[in-house]
């Protein structure tokens, strides 16, 4: 695997919502389904079950339980209007200040069309409400999404930090609008994420992020070669650690010349060997290891290894 986004960039994730029908009867001149499902947050091959999400359709509602599965009886075959929500309810600093603010006691994190038919399975992609990003031991990066309800579109938003800034949102993969930036120390609290919608209503989430949250992310560390080297190869191996626990691991090669980079998904936890016509003899090289610390909705969070460099040397 191999992209080529900026650094610092979070990986975007989604969530899919794997809604199968299956055991279709006639009531009078209806057909009518169970609808069996499962939720789970997922990104390039990293998946988790969603517990507690709450699935509204056809008027009925189900909540996932600790295997992301949830279950509809009696839903009539066609096509219907579905929600997906988080509650917070359960997260006590953002519903006592969501409760004093008369802000969401849940988030929608998507709504739609589900096609309701016997054998039938819909996956539904989402992205998360925040992405926390650390970067060494030098900076955060922090994500807000938001994504409008079926049918309509945001027109304007923001994020109002815990000092009382506010963060504009901006257009990103539409519908979803995004507000992203940079942090040198935590900034703990409580954040507000506020849309305006093309009918002119506003919806308001409160979310609370911790000072642990930040501190107790834990980073990759690079371990071979040293820094600012010269390699004989251009396939060597790089030596890293990651922390326990990491879902992916991805290794990050950069042209210091033209800044191009790619990613390389590891496939152990503690090195890699880099392919041949990655690398060109005479040319300096940034890299550093990339993780998944732990997928889910608030936050998810990714860590980012300090870089190190290299040259190739122009003769073997």
């Amino acid at each position: 695997m191999s992209r080529k986004p900026t650094e610092g960039t979070l990986l975007l994730i989604a969530a899919i919502i794997i809604l199968t029908f299956t055991g279709c009867f006639e009531s009078g001149t209806t057909r009518v389904s169970p609808v069996r499902g499962m939720v789970e947050i997922a990104n390039n091959g990293v998946a988790a079950p969603l517990e507690g999400a709450i699935i509204t359709m056809a008027g009925k509602t189900a909540v996932t339980d600790s295997r992301g599965v949830f279950q509809i009886e009696h839903v009539t075959t066609g096509v219907h209007k579905a929600e997906v929500s988080i509650p917070l309810g359960s997260m006590k600093e953002i519903s006592t200040a969501n409760k004093a603010k008369n802000l969401q006691s849940s988030v929608r994190v998507w709504s739609g069309e589900v096609h309701v038919s016997r054998g039938r399975t819909t996956k539904i992609s989402i992205s998360p409400l925040v992405e926390l990003l650390r970067c060494g031991s030098e900076h955060w990066q922090l994500a807000f999404y938001a994504t409008p309800p079926a049918g309509r579109s945001i027109i304007e938003g923001h994020v109002s930090k815990p000092n009382g800034d506010k963060c504009a949102l901006e257009e990103h993969f539409l519908p979803q609008w995004h507000s992203w930036w940079n942090v040198y120390e935590p900034e703990p609290g409580y954040y507000e994420l506020t849309v305006v919608l093309d009918n002119q209503s506003k919806e308001s989430v409160g979310i609370y992020l911790s000072e642990d949250i930040f501190r107790d992310i834990e980073c990759p560390v690079l371990i071979h070669p040293e820094d600012y080297v010269e390699l004989t190869s251009t396939t060597p191996f790089l030596e890293y650690e990651v922390p326990d626990g990491s879902e992916t691991v991805y290794v990050r090669i950069r042209d210091i010349e033209t800044s191009e980079e790619v990613w390389i998904e590891g496939r152990s936890a503690t090195d890699i060997h880099i392919p041949e016509g990655l690398l060109t003899r005479g040319k300096r090289y940034g890299w550093m290891v990339h993780v998944v610390n732990r997928p889910a909705v608030l936050p998810w969070i990714e860590s980012l290894s300090e870089a190190r460099f290299f040259r190739v040397s122009k003769d073997i």
